[in-house]
């Protein structure tokens, strides 16, 4: 009898470790300032993937349209690991980050951790963060 309660109690912590390992993110944007448009937001699993951004598709993408000053919405199932996020504002439902002659984005954009690049985007490296816990809140502030 001892043997078989050993059996379904390490059936029951090992069952639940395989759910543990994954999560789901909620995704907070701020700085909206016009309630039009569409939001893109890509979810990034690899610095590979981050940098691919142009014309492929993220490792899981939100596009959502602008109705508030604040937008939130989710990934869920995520498996833990490293992730970074890329945002933008399509201003004019255009389909595309809209830049001048320079590149320099004329439509609001912003990443995960709110980092920054110098002559263009942040790298991966600044823009990750982990997942190891079953919810996370990502806060995004557009420029």
């Amino acid at each position: 009898m001892k043997k078989f309660m050993v059996l379904v109690l390490a059936f029951f912590v090992l069952n639940s470790l395989s759910y543990a390992s994954e999560s789901n993110i909620k995704i907070v944007v701020k700085g909206i300032k016009k309630k039009t448009g569409i939001m893109f937001i890509s979810l990034n699993n690899s610095k590979e993937d981050y940098e691919k951004f142009k014309n492929k598709e993220p490792y899981k993408g939100i596009k959502k349209p602008v109705e508030d000053i604040l937008l939130t919405d989710y990934f869920k199932d995520v498996p833990y690991g490293e992730y970074a996020i890329r945002i933008f504002h399509d201003v004019n439902s255009n389909g595309k980050l809209d830049a001048n002659f320079l590149g320099v984005p004329e439509e609001p954009y912003g990443f995960s951790n709110n980092a920054k690049g110098f002559i263009g985007p942040p790298t991966f490296k600044y823009a990750k963060f982990i997942i190891d816990t079953a919810n996370v809140t990502v806060t995004i502030n557009l420029n």
